[in-house]
């Protein structure tokens, strides 16, 4: 089966010509597809049929994979399938006419949960690379940036010095319409900042982007998104997780620990608290709990 497998990682590399990081994403949906198949379907991947396919988009959007994860997963599937029936293993395409991923729009940007978020913040290799690290911690826990002001800061936006002894930074946001903010970085992202810069890779110079590319220049939007994607398959992940669902989580996890909704505001840069209260999202854990106390308060008058 491996062989077959690196045929097919082959084929989409040197004759259809896929980027690498697209053909590690299909290669890896493939061997999930494999295990899927074998542990719950109790079939040999090779004997797959339509049913079996139908069957693991079930259980694939059951686990609320996000539409970019189903697409990639149709592709994937498809170009494998087709792979195999032009080199006459199997005697017809079971993926020929699986039906279209269609963007749920309600739910595009739902926060995802904690556990998914340090699933994903473990899947990155520290000791080769701290920066990505850094960027998914900046986006989520912390700060809630939009992708755009992160990209665009420089060294000289950071100031860890300004309360060393008590492990408190500044740092200073470029955001929309010129508007500029100011967030503290505090605690672990304090001393992980520390140890990121201290690190022979990391800018050195105040005018130089906080995140390099190879070429020393600033990371672009889109390789920040490929980033995070190419990380959320690799742990694993079914929950859609993009750098706007992190600033979605980050706001509504702000809301969740009692912040106001005005610092929220100040934080995320918005101009209002309407535009604000559109990244809040309440858990249903939470609505039945205020719809439980709402009850009690009525009982009793």
């Amino acid at each position: 089966m491996n062989e077959i497998i690196e045929a097919f990682r082959k084929e989409l590399l040197e004759i259809m010509t896929f980027k690498d990081n697209t053909v590690k994403i299909y290669i890896n949906i493939i061997y999930k597809y494999f295990v899927f198949a074998k542990e719950n379907l109790k079939v040999e991947p090779l004997k797959t049929t339509a049913f079996h396919l139908r069957k693991w988009f079930t259980y694939l959007k059951k686990k609320k994979t996000g539409s970019s994860g189903l697409k990639n997963c149709r592709a994937a599937l498809r170009h494998f399938f087709s792979f195999l029936f032009r080199r006459n293993i199997i005697s017809s395409n079971p993926a020929e006419n699986l039906p279209r991923v269609r963007k749920t729009r309600s739910n595009l940007n739902k926060p995802v949960s904690k556990k998914s978020v340090i699933k994903l913040l473990k899947s990155f290799d520290r000791t080769t690379c701290e920066r990505n690290y850094i960027i998914v911690s900046i986006l989520w826990s912390s700060l809630g940036l939009r992708v755009n002001e992160l990209v665009t800061l420089k060294l000289k936006d950071l100031n860890l010095d300004y309360d060393p002894e008590h492990k408190t930074g500044l740092l200073l946001i470029h955001g929309k319409g010129r508007k500029e903010r100011k967030l503290f970085i505090v605690d672990k992202l304090y001393t992980e900042l520390q140890h990121y810069l201290n690190h022979p890779k990391s800018p050195k110079h105040k005018n130089q982007p906080l995140f390099l590319n190879r070429s020393k220049t600033s990371l672009s939007v889109r390789r920040v998104e490929q980033i995070i994607t190419e990380a959320v398959s690799k742990a694993d992940i079914y929950e859609r997780i993009t750098p706007h669902v992190l600033r979605h989580t980050f706001a509504t996890e702000m809301y969740i620990n009692d912040v106001p909704l005005k610092a929220i505001k100040d934080m995320l840069g918005h101009e209002n608290i309407a535009e604000t209260s559109l990244y809040v999202h309440i858990p249903d854990t939470l609505k039945q709990n205020i719809l439980e106390k709402l009850s009690v308060k009525r009982s009793a008058s």
